[in-house]
């Protein structure tokens, strides 16, 4: 029941800055139904399980997003249930229930487990996979050990985020193949995880910190202050901090080895002498992850386009580097909790909530029981994933490693001879911690009082634009949108090509006008701009190099036929190519008018009455394929005004109802006819706005400078440019 309330409570909801990879995995299941190919007419980076699975899917229950939902859903139960045996076949029933239990209330994964995305697929194979690893040691035989590399190579044929784990199962499961190797691993995981690990960490940031601040001071150059860092306490966002970052932890390695007086050579030594003379039975476990990986890549990957390697495996490479997810990881907690920006490490509470059981029973004299496989496995977790593969450390795309260490604790915490009292009030205390925290994810996080972006009117925008393409029949003809989940959603046909364009530009590195140059070729006629862009325009040069010049083209080139926005910085446009060469247009954004000079920002305007202001929400919708717009704005108390707008060649004219005052900002000076600036509170009824190298002429009864601002009134306002006005 908790489950079900947990995951459907909001299924429904969509929202901007989250569902792009959503909108990509339901569109190219959607092509692959009406028979494109993923690598052959599709660009596509992920591994083709998880887009078949779709597919089938909604060629079964039906295409729409929520049916895409409820797979995950459904997939989310089974992880559940096979929690619950990974824990009853490591320890007890108890374990079992404690595990799926927390995997129950684990708010990433009540997101995920309502998304359309590969996560919760991830989920299930390392849990399948866990529990025959578990299997294996428990029961000591190889067939078990098979299986678990098996499940978990297929999961790689969903996505590349469980290949640390698959490594880290694999080195676990070779070392264990000899007595000697395993005890040489014990002792090395021992090492790790004693309590003394946390006195060689202070002492490594120690050193670190001493060596930053005497090289500094000897050497403040720029590139020397930009280089040499203590990584994790410092953001490590640069390409030199990972060179850094690999002498902190050689400096970490060596201090490990000093204050513990660890002997290494002569094991590591023993261990790569029982590796090699091993190799026959390596290779035949390494065989059942190929065989798992070759059933579904060769027939839906390999064979389908040669660009298969390149997409997938080349492409998906450099998007990150090596050393730096531990301490990009760190830094993150320090900059949330020092930046009073706490929700953006909700995803972390479950482990913090055993991180802080753990470290209490230590502190009362507990001594833990730790499964030694299971703490092996992670250990090599961690070394996997936050410091040998270059993989994003984003709670999401290491949920593997979660997996691991939360079984991993459950297991300790719950071997503890504790009275039962003690175990109730533990129990009590964290299901109030994470009733306050899905609490606060499924009421306050979609209704936009979380720093977290989400998008809260996401639903009603796409909603409105789906009413007015069906009432203005604009459902025909080829769409190009930035975010695929809006052409997804009003069932627009795309060009497939242009399905995943931030892949394209992020990973592929196309050309910047690359999107264009397709619009062009293929006769696009819609053009679907909107927040999630936006949005990533502000956080990649590159991105905004891209898409700032795809948004160029399509004002000078294209009509606007639907635009929404709101004060929260939400936007939804729709746009005809009709290769018009407009020097003027307009849109809304931030719940005002914009209007746009050759693709340049000029004047964003509002309207106002007393002290009401119409700019929380505002609605553009042409009027018959005119150039006449109906401009519908809103307060944030819910009053409404409209205005007529009529875009003409050079000018635009705004007709407000009576008592109306349009508010003009711009970055620029006003200037009366006489060539004398305007001044506060002198009244015209005509002015020039320059702006850079732009002159604008503007037209109303009444034109005052109010407060940095134009305030315009009268029944016509008329904005001009070049000869306009």
């Amino acid at each position: 029941m908790i489950y079900f309330l947990t995951r459907l409570l909001r299924i429904g909801l969509m929202g901007e800055y989250f569902d792009y990879d959503e909108g990509t995995y339901l569109m190219m299941a959607r092509l692959i139904n009406h028979g494109y190919l993923p690598y052959r007419d599709i660009f596509a980076v992920h591994p083709p399980l998880y887009y078949y699975l779709l597919a089938l899917w909604l060629r079964i229950f039906g295409d729409s997003y929520i049916i895409g939902r409820l797979l995950s859903v459904l997939l989310g139960l089974i992880s559940i249930t096979l929690a619950y045996l990974t824990g009853r076949e490591l320890k007890d029933r108890k374990l079992g229930l404690a595990f799926a239990l927390l995997l129950t209330l684990d708010p990433l994964m009540i997101r995920m487990n309502s998304l359309v995305l590969h996560e919760t697929l991830i989920e299930l194979f390392t849990l399948l996979s866990l529990y025959y690893f578990v299997r294996y040691f428990r029961r000591k035989n190889l067939k078990y050990a098979y299986l678990a590399l098996f499940w978990a190579g297929l999961g790689s044929t969903a996505k590349f985020t469980i290949i640390p784990f698959l490594l880290a199962l694999y080195i676990v499961i070779i070392l264990s193949l000899d007595d000697r190797s395993w005890s040489h691993f014990e002792g090395m995981v021992r090492s790790i995880l004693t309590s003394r690990q946390v006195f060689v960490v202070l002492a490594a940031y120690t050193v670190a910190a001493i060596a930053v601040i005497s090289i500094i001071t000897a050497y403040p150059e720029r590139i020397v202050r930009l280089l040499v860092i203590v990584p994790g306490i410092h953001p490590v966002n640069l390409v030199g901090h990972k060179y850094t970052a690999a002498v902190f932890l050689l400096l970490w390695g060596i201090l490990t080895v000093y204050i513990l007086n660890l002997s290494y050579v002569h094991k590591l030594a023993e261990t790569v002498r029982i590796l090699l003379r091993n190799w026959k039975i390596e290779v035949k476990l390494g065989l059942a992850v190929l065989a798992a990986k070759a059933l579904v890549e060769v027939p839906l990957g390999l064979l389908v386009s040669k660009s298969y390697i390149s997409q997938t495996y080349l492409s998906q490479g450099g998007r990150y580097l090596p050393f730096l997810g531990f301490f990009s990881l760190m830094n993150k907690i320090l900059k949330n909790l020092g930046g009073n920006s706490p929700e953006f490490l909700v995803y972390l509470v479950p482990l913090m909530v055993l991180l802080a059981w753990v470290i209490l029973a230590v502190s009362r004299g507990h001594r833990l029981e730790v499964e030694k496989p299971l703490a092996g496995l992670l250990v090599m977790n961690i070394f996997t994933f936050l410091f040998l593969i270059p993989i994003l450390p984003g709670e999401r795309f290491i949920y593997p490693l979660f997996l691991v260490a939360y079984l991993t604790a459950l297991h300790s915490l719950l071997s503890l001879p504790l009275p039962r009292r003690k175990v109730l009030a533990a129990l009590t205390i964290s299901l109030l911690v994470f009733s306050a925290i899905d609490y606060g994810m499924l009421t306050n996080y979609p209704e936009g009082k979380l720093k977290l972006a989400w998008g809260e009117h996401t639903n009603e925008m796409r909603h409105d634009l789906k009413g007015y393409l069906k009432e203005h029949s604009l459902l025909a003809g080829l769409c190009m949108s930035v975010n695929p989940m809006n052409a997804y959603y009003l069932n627009l046909r795309i060009d497939p090509h242009l399905l995943d364009t931030f892949g394209l530009a992020y990973l592929k590195k196309e050309n910047p006008g690359f999107i264009i140059e397709r619009i062009k070729e293929e006769n696009t006629r819609y053009v679907i701009l909107s927040t999630w862009m936006y949005a990533i325009m502000q956080k990649d040069k590159r991105l905004k190099a891209i898409y700032g010049a795809l948004q160029n083209y399509t004002l000078i080139n294209g009509t606007l036929e639907f635009a929404e926005s709101y004060s929260t910085g939400e936007v939804l446009e729709f746009f005809t190519i009709d290769n018009a060469g407009r020097n003027v247009s307009i849109s809304t954004h931030y719940g005002r008018l914009y209007l746009w000079l050759n693709g340049r920002k000029a004047v964003k305007l509002y309207l106002k009455r007393g002290n009401t202001t119409f700019n929380w929400k505002t609605v553009l919708t042409r009027r018959d394929g005119s150039d006449e717009y109906l401009m519908e704005s809103w307060s944030k108390e819910g009053r409404e005004v409209n205005a007529s707008v009529e875009v003409e060649k050079t000018s635009i004219r705004i007709r407000p109802p009576e008592n109306i005052t349009a508010v003009l900002e711009f970055k620029g000076v006003a200037v009366k006819e006489d060539g004398e600036p305007l001044k506060v509170g002198e009244a015209v009824t005509s002015a020039y706005l320059y702006i850079g190298d732009i002159k604008l002429t503007l037209s109303a009864d009444r034109i005052q400078m109010k407060n940095g601002k134009i305030a315009a009134e009268g029944h016509e306002i008329v904005l001009g440019y070049g000869d306009g006005g």
